[in-house]
């Protein structure tokens, strides 16, 4: 957590349409998750530029910038992230994700980021659920996942698309990122065997990343673990 205000850019503007700041889901469900952590941290609300933080032993608040994409669109710029299972262990994150996603929803976190290969969208969406049950609102929350790199032909990551929606219990993500520019054979088994896709280059990937959105299934597109000379090779492309 932060113990610390941070700076906010100019021109932030709210999460939320009204300036009102509002809970996310009632504090009496604060503990219900994870007592060990939540019951020395306060319910943040959502101000009228930034999403907030603070912990009652402290008592300091820090804001979280609002990144503006390119695109037009928002998106908070500290995430709380669900990389579990890959890190750590299947039985591990199916024992803790969820709840400690949960706790991070309540404790004022609203950007969930994840990926295909975390293999933790399912724990998430179950989490969602429980986050809309105590009266959480899709649209407050932004999340974001990642496409992986056996993934990269055109009908495999629609594919891939289709199925983090499904596992997330959504029917659209905020951001959907490319999650490294390399694309592999869609049989290749890292670290054993890894064969490169010679017939897959960034732009083309990039050009099914740009079909998502026009077929509604995310809202903005970007890129991920990219050097500079990787971006050179797209951007004079993008629409």
């Amino acid at each position: 957590m932060f113990s610390t205000r941070s700076k906010v850019p100019a021109g932030s503007r709210s999460l939320t349409r009204s300036t009102r700041p509002q809970q996310l889901i009632s504090d009496k469900h604060l503990t219900a998750a994870a007592p060990h952590q939540c019951a020395r941290r306060k319910i943040l609300h959502r101000g009228a530029t930034t999403v907030r933080w603070m912990t009652q032993a402290s008592g300091a608040a820090a804001e979280a910038p609002i990144v503006h994409l390119s695109d037009g669109s928002e998106a908070p710029a500290v995430a709380f992230g669900t990389g579990t299972s890959w890190g750590f262990g299947r039985n591990s994150a199916e024992q803790a994700l969820p709840a400690h996603l949960l706790a991070a929803l309540k404790a004022g976190y609203t950007h969930i980021d994840t990926a295909e290969i975390y293999n933790t969208e399912h724990l998430i969406g179950q989490a969602l659920q429980e986050f809309y049950t105590l009266g959480g609102k899709r649209e407050d929350l932004y999340l974001s996942s990642k496409v992986w790199q056996t993934n990269h032909q055109k009908d495999r990551l629609i594919a891939s698309c289709h199925a983090s929606l499904a596992a997330l219990g959504v029917d659209r993500l905020d951001l959907y990122l490319v999650h490294y520019p390399v694309a592999w054979m869609p049989d290749s088994k890292p670290p054993d065997s890894i064969e490169l896709d010679p017939n897959i280059d960034l732009l083309s990937t990039w050009r099914s990343m740009e079909a998502l959105v026009d077929q509604g299934l995310v809202k903005s597109i970007g890129v991920s673990n990219f050097s500079i000379d990787h971006l050179e090779e797209i951007v004079p492309h993008c629409r």
